[in-house]
């Protein structure tokens, strides 16, 4: 009997070495609160039902707006390093603007204006840029167009029909 009881005081104190201290409790509880915008940023951007490269640009810059303002409080030194952390990675790996995000941002029309970009400067280099993609792309069209022309539109079927039976076949045996 007294064998026991030591066996269950040394389980208890291996059990208290292994719960979290009240330091620990609140350095979780902050870091809950930290994380908290990275997930909801993580399911937005992961969402297969819409096309996401669009809110790419305004997500980071909402994360990096709410770790510089909403998490200047924080209590635990733990919790304010990972936060510092965050900020420095954040800031480095998006320190100069994703291009093809912000296109992307241009097209829809939640963010067309872009003005979660805090240079005009740069918005004015992406109006541009899109500009002369714009132009490039019509030019390309109209060359397409008259090629198209020149080929035998019942060859164009013919090939098209081909393809999609390749397709239909493709998409027969993947099923059985």
């Amino acid at each position: 009997m007294n064998n026991t009881n030591l066996n269950i005081c040394k389980e208890g104190e291996k059990l208290e070495e292994l719960y979290p201290t009240v330091y620990e409790w609140k350095v979780i509880k902050e870091m809950i609160k930290l994380l908290s915008p990275f997930e909801a940023a993580t399911r937005l951007l992961s969402g297969v039902k819409y096309p996401t490269i669009g809110f790419t640009y305004p997500c980071i810059c909402n994360l990096k707006d709410r770790l510089e303002t909403d998490f200047t409080s924080l209590e635990t030194m733990d919790a304010k390093h990972c936060r510092n952390a965050m900020l420095e990675d954040l800031t480095l790996r998006w320190n100069y603007p994703q291009e093809l995000c912000l296109k992307g941002s241009f097209f829809d029309p939640r963010f067309k204006s872009l003005d979660f970009i805090n240079s005009q400067e740069e918005c004015n280099n992406i109006v541009n840029q899109l500009k002369e993609e714009f132009m490039i792309f019509k030019h390309n069209e109209q060359s397409d167009i008259s090629i198209i022309s020149e080929k035998n539109t019942d060859e164009l079927r013919t090939e098209m029909a081909s393809f999609w039976k390749k397709k239909e076949y493709q998409s027969c045996t993947n099923k059985g």
